[in-house]
């Protein structure tokens, strides 16, 4: 299997460069074989790999890649299902019994850039 490289990775560029930052330029075997089998593309995976072979960046991206997917479906409908799910499922977004007032608040604070959740 060929290397995958953090450049190849299909998120933001944000977090291609956090995860630079730690010093990761390159993914393990089985976070290549994950990501080629749909794990950012939305499909339900078991990964079962050593420690130390990567399972948590995995999860980590797959849950920013939810968000990312999430956050413009809402932002483009104005869906505010979506935007919840999108907080929801960060992994460092508020907690669930929170979610429902940051995005209010966030919704309110933003409305001037947000038109599409006002109609």
């Amino acid at each position: 299997m060929a290397e995958v490289r953090v450049d190849e990775i299909p998120v933001s560029p944000v977090v291609r460069e956090s995860i630079k930052k730690v010093g990761i330029e390159a993914l393990y075997p089985p976070q290549e074989e994950a990501i080629k089998s749909g794990l950012l593309d939305g499909e339900s995976l078991l990964v079962a790999s050593s420690t130390a072979s990567g399972k948590t960046l995995l999860a980590v991206l797959a849950s920013v890649k939810a968000y990312e997917l999430l956050t413009v479906e809402a932002a483009v409908h104005g869906d505010r299902k979506a935007a919840y799910q999108a907080l929801l499922v960060h992994p460092l977004g508020p907690s669930a019994d929170r979610v429902q007032v940051v995005l209010d608040d966030l919704l309110k604070t933003n409305k001037a850039y947000l038109p599409r959740f006002w109609r």
